[in-house]
C-alpha cells in the first residue's frame, strides 16, 4: 500500500503551482498524494489528477474581498501589525482546524506544509506523531548573502549588515504577530495550550526541520551560512511545463504543452503585425492577483499609467495587457489614445507563459517569485543569428501593487542583477516612470546588456535540475518516520543504549542530551551542579516523558573528580557505554587561574579532564560495535597554536588565545584517539566538531573586549542551542559519520569539514597526545592503545 502524503497551502493560484510539480514528482515515486487548498483552487487541483480537502478559508478572498483585508493594503506602518493579526487570526484557525481534520481522516505518513503553515501547523503534526518537512516559496531562513523578503531590497554591501537585519526582523515579527497569536490560535483550533517549553522547542525546531527552499541556484545560490537543514533547491515545475536543454543543437526546446497548443488567433496576430512592424512587444500583468487583492482602481489606474507613458514615447511600441480578472464594465474605463489603436490588445483569458513570454521584448509584473521565475526562464531564447548557447530575453521590470510580501525584494533584485529598471510602487507609478523605464529598456543604451542578462540566466536556470525532483528524492530516500522529531531525519531508536553528555545542564549539553532521551536512551548527565542537573532532568522529562535520566557529579576542574566518575563507573559495574560525548567547556579567562590540580584552568576543562575521562572509560566501550566518542570542539581551533613551549600557557597568557589553543587540542586529540582505537582494532569512532556560533552564557567569564565581540557575533550570526546541538547529534547517530573511515575527522554543520592543518602532522598529533597523558599522570598501561586494549581482552560489565 503506497504511504500518503498531504500538502498544505495557502495562496494565490501561482502560488500553488510549485508545489502541484512537488505533488506530481512525488506521486511518481508512488507516493499517494492529496493537497490542501482553498476552494477557489479546486478545479484546478483536480485538473492536476490530485485529491483535495479544503484547507480552511481562503486567503485571497479574504485580502480580496472583505473590510480588514483591503485595509490591510494600504495601513500605516505603526499599525501594519495590529491589523495583520486582526486579518489573520480568523485564516489561521480555520487552517489549523483543517490540518487536523486532515490528520484524523487521511493518518499521513508525511506531511508538506507551505510558508504559512510551517508556522502554526507544527503542533498538530508532532500530537499525532506525522512527520513533517516545510517548502518556502521564497528564501526564508536568516542569512548574511541577502535580506529577509519583506524588507523591499535584496541586498546591502556587507554580509554582517544583513544578518543584523535579519536578526531585528525576526524578532520584530515574532514579538508583534507569532508570539501574540499562539494561544488564540491553539484555542480557536480547539487544541491544548502548549507549555513555555514546548513554545521554545517549536521555534528553535525550524532551523533544523528539513526545509526547501523552491528558488533557482542560478537566482540565488545556497547560502553557506544556512543550517544543513535548509537546502535552495532550485524552482520547481511541472514536467509538461518544462523546457529541456539539448546539448547537440545548443538549443532550449519548448515544454511538450506547446506541441498540440493552438494559440488564440487573435493574440497571434496581434504579436506577427507588431513583429512585422518592428514595433517592440511589452507585456504587462498583475496575476491571478488582479482584481482580487489588487483591486480594480489600483489595477485600471496602473494599466492607464503603462498606456499613456507608451503613448508619450517617439518610437512605436506594442502591448499585451492582461485584463483577466477585471470586470467588463471597469476594463471599459481603460483609454487607450487614438494614435495607439491597434498597437494595444487587452488579453482576457489565459495564455501559457512559455509561449507568449519568448515573444516579448518586455515584460512588466507585480514582482511575485513565480512570475520572476517564469519572466526570466520561458522568455529566454537564442540570440539572432547565434551559432552557440548565447541567449537573450525580455528585459524585467516589476511594480509591486502591495508593500507586505516579498515583490518589492524581486524588484530590486532585477535591478541589482542588472535584468532591467529600478522597481516602482505600482500605488506611486506615473506616465514619466512609464515613458523613461520603457524607452530605456527597448531603445537605450543599456538594452542589451538587460537583454542578454536575462537570457544567458534563463538559460543556466534551464539546465539546473528541478527542485520538484530534488524535493521528491529527498523525501524518498530518507526514513519518513526518522522525520518526526525534525532532527535531520535523525531519528534513530536508541533503547538499550548508554550515553553519557559532560555539561548537560545547559545550552548545547541540555539539547543533545534531550534529543538522546526522545529516542529512548539511558542518558547521564554528567555534570558539576546537581541543583541545575535535577532541573534539565525536570525540563527534559517535560518534553519527552522518558525516565531514562541520571545525574553523575563530573567536576573537569578537578581531576580527581574524573577519576571518582570513572571508579564508580566499573564499581558499580554500570557496563557498555554507547556514546561519550565531551560538550562541557569554558571559555578564556580575564586572568591566569590554576585549578588545585595546579593545570591552567581553561586547559584542563576543555582538554586534559575530558582526554583523562575518555581514557578511563575506554573499557567500557572500546570492544562495543557501534560506540562513538564526540568532542566538542570549535572553529577557533584554526586560530589556534601548537607550542611545545607553552602547552601549559604560563607564558604569555591571553584568555581567548588559550581559548582557541585548546579548541585545537580537541581536535588534535580526536585525530590522535582515532589512531589508537585504529591500532587497538577498535569498533570505536571518533569526532570533533564546530556546533556553530551558538547563544550560551560562555562570554560571561571574558575580558571586557572578547566578551564585547562575542556578544556582537552572537548578534549577527548567532543560532540556538537547538540548531548548534545537530552537529553534535549527527556525528553520534548517523550512519555516515558512523563509518570506521571517517574517524578521527572535524565536522561543521553536519558535514565533514577542514581545520586547522596541524592535524596533518602525525608526528607532533602523537607527541601531544604523549605530553597530555603526562600532563594528567595516566600511567602507560591505562591508556587507550595499551596492551591491555587488545580486543576482547578486556570483556565489557555485563
Amino acid at each position: 500500500m503506497s504511504k500518503t502524503i498531504i500538502i498544505c497551502l495557502v495562496g494565490t493560484t501561482g502560488d500553488t503551482l510549485p508545489y502541484f510539480a512537488i505533488g506530481e514528482a512525488l506521486k511518481r515515486k508512488g507516493y499517494n498524494v492529496i493537497i490542501g487548498s482553498q476552494k477557489e483552487h479546486e478545479k484546478f487541483v483536480r485538473q492536476h489528477g490530485f485529491d483535495m480537502f479544503l484547507m480552511g478559508d481562503s486567503f485571497t478572498e479574504t485580502m480580496a474581498n472583505t473590510k480588514e483585508g483591503r485595509a490591510l493594503q494600504t495601513t500605516a506602518t505603526s499599525q501594519l501589525y495590529a491589523q495583520l493579526r486582526l486579518v489573520m487570526k480568523p485564516l489561521l484557525i480555520s487552517w489549523q482546524i483543517a490540518m487536523k481534520k486532515a490528520v484524523e481522516t487521511y493518518k499521513p505518513q508525511l506531511a508538506i506544509l507551505g510558508s504559512l503553515s510551517e508556522y502554526f501547523g507544527p503542533s498538530i503534526f508532532r500530537k499525532a506523531n506525522v512527520p513533517y518537512v516545510v517548502v518556502h516559496p521564497v528564501p526564508a531562513w536568516q542569512t548574511g548573502h541577502f535580506l529577509p523578503a519583506t524588507i523591499g531590497r535584496y541586498s546591502l554591501p556587507f554580509r554582517s549588515l544583513n544578518m543584523a537585519v535579519w536578526q531585528l526582523a525576526l524578532r520584530v515579527h515574532d514579538h508583534n504577530f507569532l508570539s501574540r497569536l499562539d494561544d488564540e490560535i491553539d484555542a480557536g483550533a480547539g487544541l491544548p495550550l502548549r507549555t513555555a517549553a514546548e513554545k521554545k522547542e517549536a521555534k528553535a525546531a525550524r532551523a533544523h526541520t528539513p526545509t526547501y527552499h523552491i528558488v533557482s541556484n542560478e537566482l540565488i545560490p545556497q547560502p553557506s551560512d544556512w543550517p544543513a537543514a535548509h537546502l535552495m533547491v532550485g524552482q520547481c515545475i511541472l514536467r509538461k511545463d518544462r523546457r529541456i536543454w539539448q546539448e547537440g543543437t545548443k538549443t532550449l526546446l519548448p515544454p511538450s504543452t506547446l506541441i498540440d497548443y493552438n494559440p488564440d488567433a487573435a493574440v497571434e496576430t496581434f504579436i506577427s503585425k507588431a513583429t512585422a512592424a518592428k514595433a517592440p512587444v511589452l507585456y504587462f500583468g498583475f496575476g491571478s492577483m488582479m482584481g482580487g487583492i489588487v483591486g480594480a482602481d489600483k489595477s485600471i489606474k496602473t494599466i492607464q499609467s503603462i498606456i499613456d507613458g507608451i503613448a508619450a514615447l517617439a518610437q512605436p511600441v506594442s502591448a499585451v495587457i492582461h485584463v483577466t480578472g477585471l470586470e467588463a464594465s471597469s476594463i471599459e474605463t481603460i483609454k487607450i489614445p487614438e494614435e495607439r489603436q491597434g498597437w494595444i490588445f487587452l488579453l482576457r483569458g489565459f495564455v501559457p507563459h512559455s509561449w507568449l513570454f519568448p515573444r516579448c521584448d518586455m515584460i512588466i509584473h507585480h514582482g511575485g517569485v513565480g512570475t520572476t521565475h517564469a519572466g526570466i526562464m520561458y522568455g529566454a531564447r537564442k540570440e539572432e543569428g547565434a551559432t552557440s548557447d548565447q541567449y537573450e530575453g525580455p528585459v524585467q521590470w516589476v511594480l509591486p501593487p502591495t508593500k507586505i510580501t516579498d515583490q518589492r525584494y524581486w524588484g530590486d533584485f532585477i535591478t541589482q542583477k542588472q535584468l532591467g529598471p529600478a522597481y516602482v510602487l505600482a500605488s506611486k507609478l506615473t506616465v514619466t516612470h512609464v515613458q523613461n523605464a520603457v524607452g530605456e529598456a527597448l531603445f537605450g543604451k543599456r538594452r542589451q546588456l538587460w537583454r542578454r542578462n536575462v537570457g544567458r540566466l534563463g538559460l543556466r536556470m534551464w539546465k539546473r535540475k528541478d527542485g520538484s525532483d530534488r524535493i521528491a528524492e529527498e523525501i524518498d530516500q530518507g526514513d519518513l518516520v526518522g522525520l518526526l522529531y525534525l532532527e535531520f531525519k535523525l531519528y534513530v531508536d536508541l533503547t538499550g543504549k548508554t550515553i553519557i553528555v559532560t555539561g548537560a545542564n545547559a545550552g548545547i549539553g541540555l539539547e543533545v542530551a534531550r534529543y538522546f532521551a526522545k529516542n529512548n536512551a539511558h542518558v547521564v548527565l554528567a555534570c558539576r551542579n546537581a541543583e541545575k542537573a535535577q532541573v534539565a532532568i525536570s525540563d527534559i522529562k517535560s518534553t519527552t516523558n522518558s525516565g531514562e535520566l541520571e545525574f553523575r557529579e563530573l567536576d573537569l576542574s578537578s581531576l580527581g573528580s574524573v577519576r571518582a566518575f570513572a571508579d564508580e563507573w566499573t564499581a558499580e559495574n554500570k557496563g557498555k557505554i554507547d556514546i561519550l560525548v565531551n560538550n562541557a567547556g569554558i571559555s578564556g579567562r580575564r586572568k591566569f587561574t590554576l585549578t588545585k590540580d595546579n593545570i591552567e584552568e581553561v586547559l584542563q576543562v576543555n582538554h586534559l579532564a575530558p582526554f583523562l575521562l575518555t581514557n578511563l572509560l575506554a573499557p567500557h566501550f572500546i570492544n562495543n560495535p557501534g560506540s562513538r566518542v564526540i568532542n566538542t570542539s570549535s572553529i577557533q581551533a584554526k586560530k589556534g597554536k601548537l607550542n611545545f613551549n607553552n602547552l601549559d600557557h604560563r607564558k604569555r597568557y591571553t584568555g581567548l588565545k588559550v581559548y582557541n589553543n585548546t579548541k585545537l587540542y580537541n581536535v588534535l586529540f580526536t585525530k590522535a584517539l582515532a589512531k589508537k582505537f585504529q591500532s587497538a582494532q577498535s569498533p570505536t569512532v571518533t569526532h570533533s566538531l564546530h556546533p556553530g556560533i551558538v547563544i550560551t552564557n560562555i562570554a560571561d567569564n571574558m575580558d571586557r573586549v572578547n566578551r564585547f565581540g562575542t556578544k556582537v557575533a552572537f548578534l549577527l550570526a548567532g543560532i540556538d542551542a537547538v540548531a548548534g546541538a545537530q552537529t553534535t547529534i549527527h556525528c553520534a547517530v548517523s550512519k555516515e559519520a558512523g563509518e570506521l573511515g571517517t574517524s578521527g575527522s572535524y565536522w561543521s554543520k553536519s558535514a565533514i569539514s577542514k581545520t586547522n592543518k596541524i592535524v596533518k602532522d602525525g608526528e607532533k598529533v602523537e607527541q601531544f597526545w604523549k605530553w597530555s597523558a603526562q600532563a594528567v599522570g595516566l600511567k602507560p598501561e591505562k591508556e587507550i592503545g595499551s596492551s591491555i586494549f587488545v580486543p576482547n581482552h578486556l570483556p565489557l560489565a555485563a
